[in-house]
């Protein structure tokens, strides 16, 4: 199983990204719900980690998530600045 990353930023991004993880930059609310529910669904994700922000725009897609999947397991990570 992997990590994933979702942020609407790109320094957060960008080192994780160095550390490995695959990370995702997405700046339009539309691309980050479509990549929640696509990711939802990819049985080698283990984690999705998203950023507050990320969280306030997929808020349905991620609690449904928490609810009612055992995994991904759904981590909320700060905001950075």
């Amino acid at each position: 199983m992997r990590m994933v990353y979702i942020a609407k930023e790109r320094d957060s991004v960008v080192g994780l990204r160095l550390a490995g993880v695959q990370s995702f930059m997405l700046r339009d609310d539309n691309e980050i719900i479509e990549k929640v529910k696509e990711l939802s669904n990819d049985q080698d994700v283990g984690i999705i980690n998203v950023t507050k922000e990320v969280y306030k725009i997929a808020k349905t897609e991620l609690d449904n998530i928490r609810e009612n999947k055992s995994f991904p397991l759904v981590v909320v990570m700060p905001d950075i600045g």
